[in-house]
């Protein structure tokens, strides 16, 4: 990729390149000549498309993102402002985003601070809420686990998505407690049945000796040794095995399983299955949803069915949204179904021993 830029910037005089992360570039040039720089990464995003990385025969595609700022009297710190709007690209999933110093930070605060007011009454009010997402075993045909999944209801009665406010629970230090109202929540509803519930955790959850205590509480008091999954993030950076290989194991003494949650996203590392003890992996739906338009997604899929039952995991497709892509991952030798196909998230959980026509 450095290569690839070098050669695409040789058209800019007093330019320079540097690379300040992993996969994350940054280009300086004197003088505010945004056009030049849009119709540079135009360019190389073209590039990019035009030329996935192949490895092995297995092409990849490469997902690229590009802020531009430039220097004014209101600018404090230019990377700072680069950086800021390469967020807000991610954000809105848009390519390329440029920043707007009359509006990004201050609009931010505003909203942060709304938010986190509207968080805390939410939690006072009891509007945070789990929803629960059937999961279909292929062998049993029934449905046989739920994901618990977080939604906070306004008081109009609006139901609005993590993706709008966990983010900002975080900053605000409300997140703990949004956890904790997901973990009573769903051992209180599956305490008495007999499906197995997956509970998400992020890595501030797993690091979180008072959330790991509270977790282990609620799962022994209600009886659900054995019936409940604690869900991780691949993209999260679970790459401290030492650490996080104690967390886990502590979890599976007192009876939890452990999951990773879209494997095969981005850069997947398969030393976390052999470095880490984990029960359970689901597929990564950007993978599943292409399963039958793109080639590479197949193969990717069936490799990863493939090597985890040799390591004795069982494997979720994700966002298995109509009945093609159904019959293709289940002749992939995937285990369990999850997507919009089998059910969307639910305020309560199906009659037990649900069977589906699939």
């Amino acid at each position: 990729m450095a290569d690839t830029i070098a050669t695409l910037m040789v058209h800019f005089t007093d330019s320079y390149l540097y690379r300040v992360s992993a996969d994350e570039f940054v280009m300086r040039k004197s003088g505010n000549q945004s056009k030049e720089f849009e119709d540079f990464a135009h360019t190389l995003n073209a590039y990019i498309e035009e030329h996935p990385f192949n490895y092995k025969n297995i092409s990849f595609d490469i997902n690229f993102t590009c802020s531009i700022a430039y220097k004014s009297d209101q600018t404090q710190n230019l990377l700072e402002a680069a950086l800021d709007a390469l967020d807000s690209a991610k954000n809105a999933k848009r390519f390329l985003h440029f920043f707007d110093e009359t509006a990004s930070k201050q609009h931010e605060y505003e909203q942060n601070f709304e938010w986190s007011k509207k968080i805390k009454e939410a939690i006072q009010d009891g509007r945070i809420k789990s929803y629960f997402q059937p999961i279909y075993d292929l062998e049993s045909k029934t449905i046989t686990k739920y994901e618990c999944l977080v939604r906070l209801i306004e008081e109009d009665g609006s139901v609005i998505s993590p993706f709008v406010f966990l983010k900002i629970a975080k900053r605000s230090r409300l997140y703990r407690e949004i956890t904790k109202t997901v973990i009573t929540q769903g051992c209180k509803t599956f305490a008495n049945r007999k499906e197995t519930i997956t509970i998400n955790m992020s890595i501030e959850d797993l690091l979180d000796d008072h959330t790991i205590d509270f977790f282990i509480y609620k799962v022994t008091k209600n009886k659900m040794q054995g019936r409940v999954i604690a869900e991780v993030l691949e993209s999260e950076g679970i790459d401290n095995f030492e650490i996080f290989s104690k967390i886990l194991t502590r979890l599976k003494e007192n009876g939890i399983r452990t999951a990773i949650d879209d494997f095969g996203s981005g850069y997947s590392n398969f030393s976390y299955l052999i470095n880490l003890n984990i029960d359970i992996l689901k597929i990564d739906g950007s993978l599943i949803k292409n399963v039958n338009t793109d080639v590479n997604s197949k193969i990717i899929v069936q490799s990863i069915a493939m090597f985890a039952h040799e390591l004795g995991l069982r494997t979720v497709a994700e966002f298995v949204s109509d009945k093609e892509i159904f019959e293709t991952v289940k002749g992939l030798g995937i285990d369990f179904i999850q997507g919009y196909y089998i059910s969307q998230p639910l305020e309560k959980p199906l009659a037990e021993n649900s069977v589906l026509k699939v």
